[in-house]
């Protein structure tokens, strides 16, 4: 997804989990023009903050009457070597019946891999409730890494974000995430 035109998304995040100190982020997004998004975000500690990295997304087709889209990005780009390398990426998402299918690829140098995603929007105490999962190959396309999650819509234009991230590469341990994103619309 791409935030529309002229939307500014807050958000604030946190990463925890076994045999890992919490870590703390907190970034923007926003919608310049209609199907173009931009943000940056940075790590926030406990440790050396940062570095700052920015991303873009441009939604490249939509066909909204046979529910497929296709999009553009290119994430981690930074200024510093501690970032790592920039992540260009295509996806494509199509409606089914029962849900949106993600798939897509990843062409970051050395870390090459493929994803693919379901998710589902249901109504819960009258408010958008997103259930979603995907998995992605990571490690150079050696390991995959997992996750399940949802967003659901808050009064005061909050909107909450969790997830548990299950690598499948050694001495790994799961990961579990808490986003808080207020939309400025």
């Amino acid at each position: 997804d791409v935030v529309g035109e002229g939307v500014l998304v807050l958000q604030s995040w946190t990463n925890f989990g076994a045999n890992q100190a919490s870590s703390y982020y907190s970034g923007f997004k926003y919608g310049p023009v209609e199907k173009l998004e931009i943000g940056a975000d940075g790590y926030l500690g406990p440790n050396e903050e940062g570095p700052l990295t920015y991303q873009l997304k441009l939604k490249v087709y939509e066909n909204s009457d046979f529910g497929f889209a296709a999009l553009v990005g290119l994430d981690n780009i930074a200024t510093s070597d501690r970032a790592g390398d920039e992540n260009p990426y295509i996806a494509v998402s199509q409606k089914l019946s029962f849900a949106r299918l993600h798939l897509g690829a990843n062409l970051q140098d050395n870390n090459e891999g493929g994803f693919v995603g379901l998710d589902r929007v249901f109504k819960f105490a009258g408010r958008d409730l997103t259930l979603r999962t995907d998995l992605k190959q990571v490690n150079d396309s050696h390991d995959v890494l997992g996750s399940l999650g949802f967003l659901y819509t808050l009064p005061y234009n909050l909107v909450l974000e969790s997830w548990v991230s299950i690598p499948t590469q050694e001495k790994q341990d799961e990961t579990f995430t808490v986003k808080i994103n207020y939309v400025f619309d």
